[in-house]
């Protein structure tokens, strides 16, 4: 059976609603995909006409030594988005990979990117035409009587409907939740890079712990070889009681710390853990802090700054999505043209459904005439928004600035604390051998003795202290300037 053509004034009424929306289609068809190329391609960023960027100096400052030459960077490290490779530790690759893939709140904020994005899609939706299809059966009849109204009624129909964007608004709307969308983005590459460095850091300070137990276990064997030469000698009448006590309060004292390291330890490793999202994970262990290379970083220009941190970019994309949002609101405060388009056909008979179709064109202006002055707080609120926005982004350049500059300083300060402390280790080993060579032949007392040791132990624990606190500052230097990432990244 051949199907019956769309007749008559059904046909002319789909014709009269394609006339009234194809020049609207042709320009919304050059607006891209629905956001998706705009969505974190981002890589024309620059600053808004309205953003103020605070002046940055040309050099970096060593605390030091004043300016840092730009040609001290010949032969360090470059700041790579796999920057923990840099360390050639691959315990630390492996801690920071399994946080990578494994984070409970890198999850959360790959969420709340796909948020923004659905959000970026629907803003970019309300610029298209609207069409919907209803297809309707009923039947009626009496339940008893004389009622002979009886009889199947089928109906189907199209609505169509379109606002058009006068003024730019819900052009303006589509803009403002690509910006945020970009900025969630944007927030979740500096999660990924905050994450990673904190983890880092605390996989140090885990490692420390655990070098400080074992140099606290050895002193510990050391201090009770000395306590058994010393009660030898107490015994034989060559020493006093006093020197005695003296000796077994050192080794109860190594024995507080030891306990004392071993809680420090645990808890350490549980909140590496915390890092992870594994509550049974095998934490990886370097063989020694001391043997680990600490890089030297190539901080660049200030000015390179502004595109290497994420967060400077999902501020920067915040100001453009609260620029938007004053367009939006102005566009509220003015005149508004929707069209619509119906065409519907009744019948009795499901065969002859389409025969009689009825359509329906209309075109409706709205302008806000009184509304209390919502429209216009709505649009003074956007403007406030935009001046906190505006400082909020200038005030996140200056803090990034401030936290390079005090990684820089924390380098170079943690660098030349640790060369003293190798002279001050190096004299406290020779100090200890000395004395416990005197001790036995009778030359020193035990009061020399007990001062080397204590010496020793201070200057072995705080020569792992100083070796993370270096390998710490170069983490945080990494991080301060933005771990590699660029917004080229995205291209």
């Amino acid at each position: 059976m051949k199907r019956k053509p769309i007749q008559g004034a059904f046909a002319r009424g789909l014709l009269c609603i394609r006339g009234l929306l194809v020049d609207k289609t042709r320009l919304l068809g050059r607006m891209p995909g629905l956001v998706g190329v705009l969505m974190l391609s981002a890589c024309a960023l620059t600053p808004p006409e309205s953003a103020d960027i605070p002046l940055l100096p040309t050099q970096w400052q060593s605390a030091q030594y004043g300016p840092v030459a730009e040609a001290d960077a010949l032969g360090q490290d470059a700041v790579t988005e796999r920057w923990w490779e840099s360390f050639d530790s691959p315990a630390l690759e492996t801690v920071v990979q399994q946080v990578l893939a494994g984070n409970l709140d890198l999850e959360a904020a790959a969420a709340r990117v796909e948020q923004a994005k659905a959000v970026a899609h629907m803003a970019g939706s309300e610029l298209w035409p609207t069409l919907s299809a209803a297809l309707e059966a009923s039947r009626q009849g009496g339940s008893g009587g004389s009622y002979d109204n009886r009889g199947h009624t089928h109906s189907v129909g199209l609505a169509a409907s379109y606002e058009v964007d006068l003024w730019g608004g819900l052009r303006a709307g589509g803009r403002a939740a690509v910006s945020r969308a970009q900025a969630s983005g944007f927030d979740q590459h500096a999660a990924r890079l905050s994450i990673s460095a904190q983890a880092a850091s605390d996989w140090v300070r885990w490692v420390a712990l655990h070098e400080r137990l074992m140099f606290a276990q050895a002193n510990l064997a050391s201090a009770l070889r000395l306590l058994e030469i010393v009660e030898a000698r107490q015994a034989a009448g060559a020493e006093t009681r006093l020197a005695v006590a003296q000796q077994r309060t050192l080794v109860a004292s190594q024995r507080s710390e030891i306990a004392s390291l071993r809680q420090a330890t645990a808890q350490a490793g549980a909140r590496l853990l915390s890092w992870v999202g594994q509550a049974d994970w095998e934490i990886p262990r370097s063989d020694s802090l001391l043997q680990m290379r600490v890089p030297s970083i190539d901080a660049g220009l200030p000015s390179t700054l502004l595109t290497r941190r994420p967060d400077i970019a999902a501020a920067e994309a915040r100001l453009r999505a609260a620029e938007a949002d004053v367009l939006v609101a102005r566009a509220a405060m003015l005149p508004g043209l929707s069209l619509s388009a119906t065409a519907a056909s009744h019948d009795g008979h499901f065969s002859r459904l389409l025969a009689n179709p009825v359509y329906t064109l209309a075109a409706g202006l709205v302008a806000p005439i009184f509304n209390g002055g919502r429209l216009s707080a709505a649009h003074d609120q956007t403007l406030a928004q935009q001046r906190e926005l505006l400082a909020v982004y200038r005030q996140t350049i200056l803090v990034a600035f401030s936290d390079t500059q005090a990684a820089l300083d924390g380098v170079r300060g943690s660098e030349e604390q640790a060369k003293a402390q190798q002279q001050e280790l190096q004299q406290a080993r020779e100090t200890l051998t000395l004395a416990e060579s005197r001790y036995r032949a009778g030359a020193e007392n035990q009061l020399v003795l007990l001062d080397a040791q204590r010496a020793l132990y201070a200057a072995q624990d705080a020569a792992v202290q100083r070796q993370a606190g270096r390998l710490i500052a170069a983490i945080d230097l990494y991080r301060a300037l933005g771990g590699g990432w660029s917004i080229a990244m995205l291209e």
